[in-house]
């Protein structure tokens, strides 16, 4: 039986933080680039003009990206969520703590208590930055709420956590807030987002489609097993994760 060329997978870059997105393309463009030499093994006459109008449109992601990372909002922004991801993390082992003291069983159902009411929100410190505060911010009001949980906190030692917790959602919300009214970074980003999909899409659909109907299949190989191992990395690590970037996607649906 003939064995069928190897394809190039479906990846919906537009799921894909900004980072992510950026460093996808880039891998995209730079493993095109290296297939195809155009005086040895030049790429077909189609697909070079896509590989040019593709390299064109990442060319103008990486400089708004670039752009936009140089905001002075991002660098604050970065460097409250580190502290906070660190505080997260210290929240857990506080908690993980409390549960394994049996020999204080008034410290081990406080501490029940509040990890019930933390582990609820599934926070991850690697997610989407907009959905991770998000849940935080809502974490520390239920806490605040709940004066039998504040009364455990403080017991164990984990208010002053809290209050800065709720601090640092407080803060990155206004700063994105901020950020995005202030200057026209994100509408450059967006549209430069918005250009390099068709790009994708159809730079992607041409390999294919050479591939398949090619009597030299193997021309492309080592490029497609390239571009999907890319793939199915992505896939498993960054797909709907963030990379501590955190600026909104042209559809709506944050991802980083």
């Amino acid at each position: 039986m003939e064995q069928l060329p190897i394809l190039v997978e479906d990846l919906a870059i537009r799921d894909l933080s900004n980072a992510v997105c950026v460093a996808t393309c880039k891998f995209t463009n730079d493993q095109f680039a290296a297939a195809f030499d155009p005086d040895e093994n030049p790429a077909p006459a189609k697909l070079a003009r896509q590989m040019t109008s593709f390299g064109q449109a990442y060319q103008q992601l990486d400089a708004a990206y670039a752009i936009q990372q140089k905001r002075a909002e991002t660098a604050d922004i970065a460097t409250l969520d580190q502290e906070g991801d660190s505080l997260v993390t210290a929240l857990r082992a506080m908690l993980d703590a409390a549960l394994r003291m049996a020999f204080d069983p008034q410290r081990q159902q406080q501490g029940q208590y509040l990890n019930e009411m933390v582990r609820k929100y599934r926070i991850d410190t690697q997610e989407n930055m907009i959905s991770e505060w998000s849940k935080v911010e809502q974490l520390t009001g239920e806490y605040q709420a709940d004066a039998q949980a504040r009364q455990y906190g403080q017991q164990l030692g984990i208010d002053a956590l809290m209050q800065r917790l709720a601090q640092i959602a407080a803060d990155i919300r206004q700063l994105m807030s901020q950020r995005s009214a202030a200057t026209p970074d994100q509408g450059a980003m967006k549209q430069a987002r918005l250009a390099i999909y068709p790009e994708y899409r159809t730079l992607i659909y041409l390999l294919n489609a050479f591939c398949a109907t090619s009597d030299e299949p193997e021309r492309y190989a080592a490029l497609i097993r390239a571009l999907n191992d890319n793939i199915d990395y992505t896939r498993r690590h960054a797909m709907h994760r963030k990379q501590k970037s955190d600026e909104p996607q042209p559809d709506g649906a944050d991802k980083e």
